[in-house]
């Protein structure tokens, strides 16, 4: 599967370089197993399936399968409140 990293990610301001080794083998195992990542919690609760996340703590990576691909659509510090900035993020 071709994974797609998207501008507001890799410009996204968070201070991910701790990280970013950790996030990226994280998402390259989606390769093999797509649906690995649990739905986002706060998605589910509205009724919304088609997004999953992965935990590399402290960080949330948001990400969808579509169409043979896999697109990180964010990664969001998990230990702020998530649920505002996802709902007003992905609807």
């Amino acid at each position: 599967m071709k994974i797609k990293w998207p501008v507001p990610f890799l410009a996204s301001g968070q201070n991910v370089a701790p990280f970013k080794d950790r996030i990226r083998q994280a998402v390259k195992q989606l390769n093999e197993f797509p649906e690995r990542g649990q739905i986002i919690p706060e998605l589910k609760q509205q009724g919304i399936s088609s997004y999953r996340e992965l935990i590399v703590s402290p960080r949330r990576i948001m990400y969808r399968v579509s169409d043979g691909q896999i697109f990180v659509l964010s990664v969001i510090d998990g230990r702020m409140n998530v649920e505002d900035v996802l709902l007003n993020r992905f609807l």
